[in-house]
């Protein structure tokens, strides 16, 4: 208790708007049709997370680093329930969510800020209360040490090197297709490429954040974690020898002679089974002031009395989340998805989900929702609904669905319903 008034005694004199900047949406959205990496990609960008493959010892060459196999399967859906909490690909989701908007980084740049804001009778206040906790006074020393070292960069690798695993491990559990993983990859490991300077800048930024993390696993398995970097610096068969650090990452040029309908095992698929990025238009009326966002990213806020429009680009797996704020006895919102040439795609239907951020303040994770629910249609009674339908009838390909409705109040004026974008989704019906 001692030491979380201390932190927010020190905190208080000093402004967060330098530790709030470094978090920006780190993975891009790719501007291009995605066209599937080369071998050679692959096996750089799972080299990323090559301590932990190593540590595991799996294999540096296989998404996932073991064998896609029923018995893989479902010993991966365990481990990433232990160690995750995923119980499901929804859970999953939400984790790199978690990890895109700060993961571990947050916890050592708070403190990393706290403790250079601090005066010196504040700092050695401050190690005086946590110098009986060893799990505290370990992110101190780890803190200080590296703080200015490490500065804007945190501890990124082991964030997204951690990304990069639980990639494959979704797909090895049955959670994410081989395509989703390969998605979802290859922007973060042209992150890390940008953000260190060779695989030993990388490797060292993963063991200072595993340190950060735990004491106690430090201090059970932190010498495998070091032996694991050594062995990748030097052992001739290393992925880290082999590869060298700057290969050219870019997504390769779409071939001529490949269509764009490839079958999502193809080399060449192209994102969306076809359709491209940004080559969507979305729809939507709710509440006034709803908002909407995809993978955590802001997309439109919209009102009762107009449909608002916005150029999209999704992809299966995508989380559109949504706050639906005024009162919660009047939550609805209705929302439809056409292709440019208005083909209809998908809206709203039971099939969204009603929840309870465990944050309101990130309230689009929703990794460790305290409550979850199917989502139901508004009944035409309800006030306003009749506006929100008018506002739809409006846009292209209307379909007279009725608005949907969160189920859960949380004691507030907001609700909160989220939707996982499906392959079908993203079929144009005629």
């Amino acid at each position: 208790m001692r030491y979380s008034i201390l932190i927010a005694a020190i905190v208080a004199t000093a402004s967060y708007a330098e530790t709030d900047q470094l978090y920006p949406p780190l993975i891009p959205k790719e501007a291009t049709p995605y066209v599937a990496p080369t071998p050679t990609q692959k096996k750089w960008a799972l080299a990323t997370c090559g301590i932990l493959t190593e540590s595991n010892q799996g294999r540096h060459d296989l998404l996932g680093s073991f064998t896609a196999n029923q018995a893989n399967k479902e010993a991966e859906q365990k481990l990433l329930a232990r160690w995750w909490g995923d119980q499901n690909r929804e859970d999953l989701l939400g984790t790199f969510q978690w990890i895109e908007a700060g993961g571990h980084r947050r916890g050592f740049d708070q403190l990393a800020h706290t403790l250079t804001k601090a005066s010196p009778e504040q700092l050695k206040n401050f190690l005086s209360v946590v110098a009986g906790d060893n799990d505290k006074s370990n992110q101190v020393a780890i803190a200080l040490k590296y703080k200015d070292e490490f500065g804007a960069k945190s501890i990124i690798a082991w964030d997204f090197d951690r990304y990069v695993a639980l990639c494959g491990w979704g797909y090895l559990a049955g959670y994410l297709s081989e395509d989703e993983a390969w998605q979802r990859i290859m922007p973060v490991a042209r992150l890390l490429q940008k953000t260190f300077s060779s695989w030993e800048d990388l490797g060292r930024n993963h063991i200072v954040g595993r340190e950060f993390w735990s004491w106690e696993q430090t201090q059970d398995r932190g010498s495998v974690t070091l032996q694991s970097y050594k062995k990748l610096l030097t052992e001739p068969s290393s992925p880290w020898i082999k590869l060298k650090w700057d290969l050219d990452l870019s997504p390769p040029k779409p071939s001529a002679n490949k269509s764009q309908t490839t079958p999502a095992t193809g080399a060449g698929e192209v994102r969306l089974g076809g359709l491209p990025s940004g080559n969507m238009d979305l729809y939507a009326s709710g509440n006034n002031g709803c908002i909407i966002r995809i993978n955590g990213a802001d997309v439109i806020t919209v009102r009762r009395d107009k449909a608002g429009k916005a150029r999209v680009g999704l992809q299966a797996g995508d989380l559109i989340t949504v706050r639906l704020s005024d009162r919660f006895d009047i939550n609805s919102f209705w929302m439809s998805c056409l292709t440019t040439n208005e083909l209809f795609l998908f809206e709203t239907s039971e099939r969204w989900t009603s929840y309870i951020p465990a944050d309101t303040e990130q309230w689009w994770l929703i990794k460790g929702a305290k409550q979850q629910k199917p989502a139901k249609f508004a009944s035409n009674k309800r006030e306003y609904v009749d506006l929100v339908k008018k506002s739809a009838a409006t846009t292209p390909h209307y379909k007279y669905a009725q608005p949907i409705c969160s189920v859960l109040n949380d004691g507030t004026r907001i609700a909160y319903v989220y939707y996982v974008v499906t392959r079908n989704d993203l079929i144009p019906k005629r």
